[in-house]
């Protein structure tokens, strides 16, 4: 695993320190990771890539869009030999624990437009608990509202979730606020 909560924080302390002396956190994490990158593209020096990737990490925790960093995080799958869940996990440490109940799954998802939606919210969580009960591998979507944004073959809704089940375990991602949350099943 390639997380370092450690690290992590440091880096986030660090751009943080950046905005008061009116400096962009946000241009300042994209361009070292940029260089980051760049740097092991040239050396292939996968400690480089590690860097590259706490400093991902650092730039999805302070809510900046994962869009951003698309092929950085792409590179990062093929250099490091990473599975697409094992990046996703690597946010154990400071993702939300939520159990495996209607009213948790409920209280996550929020407000839930009565005409625009995937499927009813009833509905949006008893499939939610079946595929994570009946470890369904894969990721599903979940929408209500208005479209707000549309690219190619992906869209963000009011309000999108990802579920994503995997051997793992179950996180379901809030895309609008990037917030995590792992289910605690029933032992």
């Amino acid at each position: 695993m390639f997380y370092n909560m450690a690290e992590v924080q440091i880096i986030k302390l660090a751009v943080w320190n950046l905005e008061g002396l009116d400096n962009s956190s946000r241009d300042a994490l994209l361009g070292s990771i940029s260089w980051l990158t760049d740097k092991y593209k040239r050396t292939e020096d996968k400690e480089y890539l590690i860097k590259a990737v706490w400093h991902i990490y650092a730039y999805i925790e302070l809510g900046f869009p994962h869009s951003d960093v698309e092929q950085e995080y792409q590179l990062a799958l093929i250099g490091l030999n990473m599975e697409d869940d094992d990046w996703l996990f690597g946010f154990l440490q400071n993702i939300k624990k939520i159990p495996l109940t209607r009213i948790g799954i409920s209280g996550v998802l929020g407000r839930w437009n009565p005409k625009l939606h995937s499927m009813p919210i009833q509905e949006a969580v008893t499939d939610i608990m079946q595929k994570v009960s009946d470890k369904k591998y894969g990721k599903y979507l979940y929408h209500s509202g208005k479209e707000i944004a549309r690219d190619k073959d992906s869209a963000l809704w009011e309000s999108t979730f990802r579920l994503c089940v995997s051997k793992n375990g179950s996180i379901l991602q809030d895309l609008n606020k990037s917030k995590y949350y792992m289910f605690m099943e029933k032992k």
